[in-house]
């Protein structure tokens, strides 16, 4: 993958550098704020609402995601919680 988060907290919005296919050296500044609102300032994105470099900064952006999802599944506090918060939120439909 050739994005690259240049701003922004991991999850977040935030901008990337995507490099271009077609022109090695030039790269491209994807605003991203989530999977429905993003922008490329390419000539694909500009015409299609849609691009490579879109794609691989969403691919990046949903990794980033993955990794924080397993982090919190793999703490075993964080688990203990949510088992705790989950257990007192069936009791109060009881």
């Amino acid at each position: 993958m050739s994005a690259e988060r240049l701003n922004g907290e991991p999850c977040g919005p935030g901008t990337f550098a995507v490099e271009s296919a077609g022109q090695p050296g030039v790269w491209y500044g994807v605003e991203f704020q989530n999977a429905a609102v993003r922008w490329c300032p390419c000539n694909g994105f500009q015409q299609r609402n849609d691009c490579r470099h879109v794609r691989e900064a969403e691919t990046l952006w949903r990794s980033e995601h993955e990794a924080m999802l397993a982090a919190h599944r793999a703490d075993p506090g964080r688990q203990a919680e949510a088992t705790k918060r989950l257990k007192e939120i069936a009791e109060m439909f009881e």
